[in-house]
């Protein structure tokens, strides 16, 4: 969305910023419901993963900037909130990014735990720097959940949750 440059001494641009917005993993709308709200808050559609389901993708954005520059860093700012068919058994959660096509990569540990049947707002966020299999563009991230075996496990996320990158020419 915006963009800023850097130079060296000679004025030559270096490094470009870009903030991303999350769009649905095919890239062709916006995560959060495209409608004016009274609070600002717009929320995905919700995605269930199915009790007994294994490792499901319940979200993901491509990162495609206009350049294919190397990938000096980005920072994540991930708003969401989880809840769960049932209360007794854990559940798991975890972002993840990945080169186009690439291997999934470990944005943080997994996050697990009793979740409630009431939506509990959480954020991940922080800067990650390149490493083997996340370290070129166009990049991908997403967010992925284990439901527990007889309860589901959903989630939406906020439109509000960004991808700021910094590439080098």
């Amino acid at each position: 969305m915006g963009v800023s440059f850097s130079s060296d001494a000679q004025g030559v641009p270096f490094i470009v910023d870009e903030v991303y917005k999350l769009f649905d993993w095919v890239g062709t709308a916006y995560i959060g419901t495209p409608a004016l709200t009274s609070d600002g808050i717009q929320w995905s559609d919700e995605k269930t993963v199915a009790a007994g389901g294994g490792t499901t993708q319940m979200f993901g954005a491509v990162i495609n900037p206009p350049k294919s520059w190397a990938l000096v860093s980005a920072e994540f700012g991930f708003s969401f909130q989880i809840k769960s068919g049932g209360v007794t058994q854990n559940k798991w959660y975890q972002w993840r990014a990945r080169n186009a096509n690439g291997t999934w990569v470990n944005l943080h540990g997994s996050v697990s735990g009793s979740v409630n049947s009431s939506y509990m707002g959480t954020a991940m966020s922080g800067i990650f720097t390149p490493i083997t299999n996340f370290n070129s563009v166009p990049f991908e991230v997403g967010l992925f959940a284990v439901s527990s075996a007889s309860e589901t496990f959903l989630a939406q996320v906020k439109s509000s949750s960004y991808v700021i990158c910094k590439y080098r020419s």
